[in-house]
């Protein structure tokens, strides 16, 4: 087994030596090397790469158990890889840890929206990129949006739009393996809501779903499904939400709704799929930051105790993981894993917990980015038990993200 420190140099080298490459240490592969308008967001396109580096040294070092390895005890000095950080101590502590092969919380996948194929993204026509991202990134399941403009003023489906955009990404997905996805909105057709605008703040008032328009809503969405699987043969999601985010009215494409209203769409929404006999659809909610649960499903998850056809309406809870070091961290992490563990263990024992958004959003040196990113997954799938975890952005052209204010 290598020690930290030839791990540390391993990695380091890769970087170094890759000028028309970059090597992805977790999987062991190479890819062309992105610019930064390809692999979105925050600085740099080597930010996920540092990331990936560092839980492979975690990896070979022994921090994380390899299902081969049975139960040992290890011992080594984190000093070698701390003192290479920023900012870091020297002289760090020996820690002894025992690994077992026994599974205590299986992690069932990960991946990410792997990009805006309706507003012209790359990732929609780039084969290389394409390969980078759904290819070289080993992602097993992929989150993927029903647009607005998928619906017709009448109701009807616009198949040619699903056809050109939600279908091609869900094809190229499976062609590279990915056969498992999850899907959810980020704004009801426009003529659906109160100022006939698909983005979630009009002239700094929330843009809501009429509530006359709430079932027309669902009925589009599971119509949406129905076609992809009847038509297209491109079989079902996992999970299924009703809203990204309800709990901000964003300047883009975006639908704020509040939670009563939040809780009465989540269960008309799984009638309308058992209608359509698609009940192997999960849903799960509130698909907002993990200190929004309690809002929506009731302090204590009263919520659901005291509504059945709400609680057999929720498979499972997904949650993001923005504002870290503020509402995420914490106090709010604490009682976020109460509420998640009292849902799988006393509401739906062994359903799945999902982290299905997040990534780092400040500007700062590349390797703080990356040890932040790792801390916020560490949190995620270690304390607050999520099963599969789902980065933001798999790659955008920015120019193509359209917001407004």
């Amino acid at each position: 087994m290598n020690s930290a420190n030839d791990t540390l140099k391993q990695a380091q080298n890769m970087n170094k030596n890759t000028e028309n490459s970059m090597y992805i240490p977790l999987i062991g592969v190479h890819s062309r090397k992105c610019n930064e308008t390809e692999l979105n967001g925050f600085p740099g396109s080597l930010f996920w790469i540092k990331a990936l580096s560092m839980i492979m040294i975690c990896v070979l070092t022994g921090l994380i158990p390899d299902k081969s390895l049975g139960q040992i005890t290890a011992s080594m000095d984190l000093s070698a890889v701390l003192t290479n950080m920023p900012g870091s101590a020297t002289g760090a502590p020996v820690y002894s840890i025992t690994l077992s092969e026994s599974v205590n919380q299986p992690v069932t996948g990960w991946g990410c929206f792997p990009g805006f194929v309706d507003w012209g993204a790359g990732i929609g026509f780039d084969k290389q990129l394409q390969k980078a991202i759904y290819g070289d990134l080993g992602m097993t399941v992929g989150r993927v949006k029903i647009y607005p403009d998928y619906c017709n003023r009448d109701g009807s489906l616009n198949t040619s739009e699903i056809d050109n955009n939600l279908a091609k990404q869900i094809e190229t997905m499976r062609s590279y393996g990915i056969t498992k996805w999850i899907i959810t909105t980020w704004s009801p057709p426009a003529f659906m809501k109160t100022f006939n605008d698909t983005i979630g703040n009009v002239k700094g008032k929330p843009n809501h779903l009429k509530p006359e328009f709430e079932d027309a809503f669902v009925k589009f969405y599971a119509q949406v499904l129905v076609y992809l699987r009847d038509v297209k043969k491109m079989g079902t999601p996992v999970y299924a939400t009703v809203q990204n985010e309800p709990d901000y009215a964003a300047p883009w494409d975006g639908c704020p709704y509040e939670p009563e209203q939040w809780r009465r769409v989540t269960k008309k929404l799984r009638k309308a799929l058992d209608e359509q006999k698609l009940t192997m659809v999960k849903m799960h909610g509130p698909d907002h930051n993990h200190y929004t649960i309690g809002k929506y499903l009731g302090s204590d998850l009263s919520e659901l105790r005291s509504d059945p056809e709400l609680l057999r309406a929720l498979d499972g809870i997904a949650f993001h993981s923005y504002d870290e070091g503020t509402q995420s961290g914490g106090k709010a992490a604490v009682e976020a894993r109460e509420l998640i563990l009292k849902f799988k263990n006393e509401f739906k024992k062994g359903n799945e917990i999902w982290q299905t958004e997040n990534c780092t959003v400040r500007p700062e040196d590349l390797t703080v980015s990356a040890i932040r990113q790792l801390r916020s997954m560490m949190r995620d799938i270690g304390y607050l038990e999520a099963n599969c975890y789902i980065y933001w952005l798999g790659a955008s052209n920015r120019k193509a993200i359209r917001a407004r204010s």
